[in-house]
C-alpha cells in the first residue's frame, strides 16, 4: 500500500496508525462510536498522520486529490488500504458541514463495508467460500 499524500510505499519503521475516520473529527461533531475499531484504521507514514490531524474525511480526500492530480488514482491508493468505492464515497460525503446524524451514520456505513471487504479478503487469502 502507498502513503495517502506522500507518493511512496510505506516503510514500517515510519508508520502511524491513522484513523480513517480522525478520533478529533468525530469528537469534534459530538459523534460517540467505536472509532478505535480496526475497520476506521489503517497505516500511513507518521507525516502524514500528522497533516490529516482532525480533518474531515471530505477534506483530506480533496488534497489527496491535489497531491495525485486525479480522482481515479486516490482511489487506486485507497483500494490498496481495502476502501473501495462505495467507501470512498461515504468519505466523500463526510465533511465539517456534515450533521452529527449524517456522520455517525456514514461512520456506521463506512465500517460495516469496510468490515465486510476485510473479511472476504482474508477468507480468499485463506481459502474460505465466505
Amino acid at each position: 500500500a502507498k502513503d495517502f499524500y506522500l507518493n511512496d510505499k510505506i516503510r514500517f519503521n515510519e508508520l502511524d496508525d491513522h484513523h480513517i475516520f480522525p478520533k478529533k473529527f468525530l469528537s469534534s461533531k459530538g459523534v460517540e462510536v467505536l472509532y478505535d475499531t480496526v475497520a476506521n484504521r489503517t497505516l500511513i507514514f507518521s507525516e502524514t498522520n500528522k497533516k490529516i490531524s482532525s480533518k474531515a474525511p471530505a477534506d483530506y480526500l480533496k488534497e489527496m486529490t491535489q497531491e495525485y492530480g486525479t480522482e481515479e488514482r486516490v482511489k487506486e491508493i485507497l483500494q490498496d488500504h481495502f476502501i473501495d468505492e462505495e467507501m470512498y464515497e461515504i468519505l466523500l460525503n463526510t465533511s465539517d458541514d456534515s450533521s452529527p446524524e449524517d456522520v455517525k451514520k456514514n461512520f456506521e456505513a463506512f465500517v460495516q463495508k469496510r468490515e465486510e471487504l476485510i473479511k472476504r479478503e482474508i477468507a480468499e487469502l485463506i481459502g474460505i467460500n465466505s
